[in-house]
């Protein structure tokens, strides 16, 4: 018999049995601040992982990721995917996909802390020895380095006795846990990134992903100024931008403008097209309103 791969890769389950009886609705895999908790939240715990890591990656958000988890998690199965062992089986994007999963009240369930549990089984894993006295796969996917991209997902599943219980999946690629490979190359922190990469909180960033994010929150507090000041006036050229059309379609009348609502959405509109174009990759033109005096 041939087989296909001579690999051997290592999923993991957690479980945390604290139910609860709630009816809060859990974010969806479209909820920009749930990706940043899960995403921010492996960030910080890869660039504290000891020994240090050389060639430790960022992590960034994958939608394709994040829809083979809710799909799975909607499943309310406490068990791996069925896909993980088949070659380009959960997505067509990577050839093996690798999967955490924590199951436990939904009261007390938030991304952070389930990746935080999934972390804290370092104390479990010897480094020198590539082994775990306890369970430790959950800590060891979350730390390799060359899984560079994430996406997870939480669903509401039946408890016990009518107690709610969250299901929650992260998966990564490309996949990591293969046997008897160290999760990364211990070493002085980003000594080992590529030419294209910088180093931010110890670990090998793309350029272009860290500028998106920083336009990204820098635009969150833009808006803010723009609802405090403006009000509702220059709502439709922003929606415009966002839509990715020229303003000139809309109205752009000075007329209603103050001296402090002009530059906010000058400053809205040329870092809302960076954030579309580095989000496609690509450059595109900036998109300026009439200056109002």
């Amino acid at each position: 018999m041939v087989l296909r791969e001579k690999l051997s890769c290592l999923w993991t389950l957690g479980l945390c049995l604290v139910a609860s009886k709630s009816s809060a609705k859990v974010p969806a895999i479209t909820d920009q601040h749930f990706q940043d908790q899960c995403v921010d939240s492996h960030n910080e715990l890869r660039g504290k992982v000891w020994p240090p890591a050389a060639d430790m990656k960022h992590m960034s958000w994958d939608d394709g990721l994040a829809k083979v988890a809710k799909a799975w998690a909607n499943k309310c199965k406490f068990e791996h995917n069925s896909c993980l062992s088949i070659p380009y089986g959960c997505y067509s994007n990577y050839k093996f996909v690798g999967e955490n999963i924590w199951f436990g009240g939904l009261r007390i369930f938030s991304p952070k802390s389930a990746i935080t549990a999934w972390f804290n089984e370092t104390e479990f894993y010897d480094y020198d020895n590539l082994s775990c006295s306890k369970v430790c796969g959950h800590y060891t996917q979350v730390v390799w380095a060359d899984s560079y991209k994430v996406g997870c997902a939480v669903t509401v599943c039946p408890g016990f006795e009518g107690y709610e219980t969250a299901m929650f999946i992260c998966n990564y690629a490309p996949a990591g846990n293969y046997q008897n490979q160290p999760p990364y190359t211990k070493g002085i922190s980003c000594s080992l990134c590529a030419e294209e990469e910088t180093c931010i909180k110890n670990l090998c960033g793309n350029l272009w992903v860290l500028k998106h994010h920083f336009v990204v929150l820098y635009l969150d507090i833009l808006l803010l100024l723009e609802d405090f000041f403006c009000h509702e006036l220059l709502h439709p050229k922003i929606q415009a931008v966002i839509d990715n059309e020229s303003p000139r379609q809309h109205h752009t009348s000075c007329k209603g403008y103050n001296k402090l609502c002009y530059p906010v959405i000058k400053s809205l509109m040329n870092l809302k097209t960076i954030q579309i174009g580095i989000h496609k990759g690509q450059h595109l033109n900036r998109y300026h309103v009439t200056h109002c005096a």
